[in-house]
């Protein structure tokens, strides 16, 4: 089998080649086959700007692969013409990202269903195609052509606070997804695996010591109750939150939780991306699993953070799409084994991303237990390269956790009364000096006047011994001369 790696044509932030780590990581982990990439030609010019951020040693050691600045005969490129790319009107990034993952565009379909199909007759082989966000005209071009198409992504377990996964999903990412198909049908076998043939692998705690690091554990464990709600925000370009947030955006959510009961009780963390800061109590600690640790339940539009709290036995409120969404809808049994199911068997160790053994196996149709005995050993074993480790960030500041940030109505109020409050605290310490310098001179003054009576008083001593002196001696003389006399009679 064949494999074809397309690049998302667009960003939503307008970055051209905002997937180059993907693009890397691809030439990093199938460098012993023959596969083919479709994608924008500005991904090509990247590999000679050493300047990129993917070729730190950061991005190295997180996204596990080591940089390339060419690519070999091995790879075969298809570029993607730039007309495709071209926004016919003036729609912002946002817009046109959304529109490329939600509807279908007749002159992408026609590229993708040309190229593939090209690839196709030249290799004489079946073609599976991969991709990293979902592409309604990519899923169209491969459904015609009866390619299998794999979906891939960053999963919510990540470095530094766990093992790291992934999606590996064969309808979309996010949204879209085969989650619910994919439950049904497995939930008998993995529930019958899980309770006779593997009985600990399955719960819960036991898969919280399998991804969880150590140090994330003493983080929950240490946590206490500061908010009874966490309100995850995401980076306003987020893809997920754009095209599947079924119109909840952070604004919405902000304001709904300030009209609610939970209002005075609730904690906002912001992303570390955001371009924007919201009202309401903003949590400052250094990571979010010490956010996630201080509270009860997570309110998300849909946060990766949502499944964060449900792994570690919080309640999460998740009001846009989300693989997990249908949990809210379980009963107690079922949700436990579904988030197991989903952690252990949905996602996948971010060690078999690209790797292309392991996707032939998944298109085999390995049956559940296969599937979760494979993930099992993945995460139990080591990776292929010794990767380094991630720092955790520096524990909190516990004088140093919130922050109350002010609607931005009454920023402007807060902002002049504070102008007029430094004002006066400057016409104050201004005073203050004022009153430090009449005291200096006077301290100065005061001390020239005891240095110059000290000088007086010892010039009197001075005399006053001269003066002693001088009366010894001549009384020394007087009774000379009296003996002197007393000797002649």
């Amino acid at each position: 089998m064949h494999f074809v790696l397309v690049i998302p044509p667009l960003s939503a932030t307008g970055d051209e080649t905002y997937y180059f780590w993907v693009f890397q990581k691809w030439l990093h982990e199938t460098k012993e086959y023959k596969t083919s990439i479709i994608t924008p030609s500005q991904y090509i010019s990247a590999l000679e700007d050493m300047s990129r951020w993917e070729f730190s040693e950061r991005s190295f050691h997180f996204n596990q692969y080591l940089p390339s600045r060419s690519i070999g005969s091995h790879v075969e490129i298809v570029i993607q013409p730039q007309s495709l790319e071209e926004r016919i009107d003036n729609s912002p990034p946002t817009s046109t990202f959304v529109d490329l993952i939600t509807r279908q565009q007749a002159a992408l379909t026609n590229f993708y269903v040309d190229a593939l199909r090209e690839a196709k007759t030249r290799i004489r082989d079946d073609i599976a195609v991969v991709t990293w966000l979902n592409n309604a005209s990519l899923r169209a071009a491969a459904n015609e052509l009866h390619c299998p198409l794999i979906f891939n992504e960053f999963g919510p377990f990540r470095k530094p606070y766990y093992r790291p996964t992934a999606y590996w999903d064969r309808s979309g990412v996010n949204g879209e997804t085969e989650v619910s198909n994919r439950w049904q049908t497995e939930k008998p076998d993995f529930v019958s695996w899980k309770t006779t043939a593997y009985p600990n692998g399955g719960a819960l705690h036991a898969l919280r010591a399998l991804l969880a690091e150590p140090a994330s554990h003493l983080v929950m464990k240490e946590g206490g109750q500061r908010a009874k709600v966490g309100v995850a925000l995401q980076v306003e370009t987020d893809s997920n939150a754009l095209a599947y947030g079924g119109g909840w955006t952070n604004l919405s959510l902000v304001n709904h939780v300030s009209r609610s009961e939970i209002a005075n009780d609730s904690l906002l963390r912001l992303h570390p991306l955001g371009c924007a800061v919201y009202p309401g109590l903003i949590d400052l600690s250094p990571s979010p699993l010490e956010f996630l640790a201080d509270i009860e339940e997570i309110w998300t539009v849909n946060s990766s953070l949502g499944i964060e709290a449900l792994f570690w036995g919080k309640k999460a409120q998740i009001f846009g799409d989300s693989p997990v969404k249908l949990i809210a809808q379980m009963a107690d049994d079922e949700s436990e084994s579904f988030l197991e199911w989903f952690i252990l068997c949905y996602l996948v160790p971010f060690d078999l991303l690209f790797d292309l053994d392991y996707y032939v196996w998944r298109l085999g149709n390995p049956s559940v237990q296969e599937i979760a005995l494979r993930h099992l050993s993945a995460y139990e074993t080591r990776s292929k390269h010794q990767w380094e480790n991630i720092p955790l960030p520096p524990r909190a500041d516990g004088e140093k956790l919130t922050v109350d940030f002010p609607s931005p109505q009454q920023v402007p109020a807060i902002l002049a009364q504070q102008k007029l409050d430094l004002a006066k605290q400057q016409r104050r310490i201004e005073e203050l000096e004022s009153h430090v310098t009449q005291l200096e001179n006077l301290i100065e003054r005061q001390s020239t006047q005891l240095d110059e009576r000290e000088a007086s008083l010892i010039d009197r001593q001075r005399a006053l011994l001269a003066e002693t002196e001088a009366s010894r001696i001549e009384q020394e003389a007087l009774a000379t001369e009296s003996r002197k006399l007393r000797d002649e009679l």
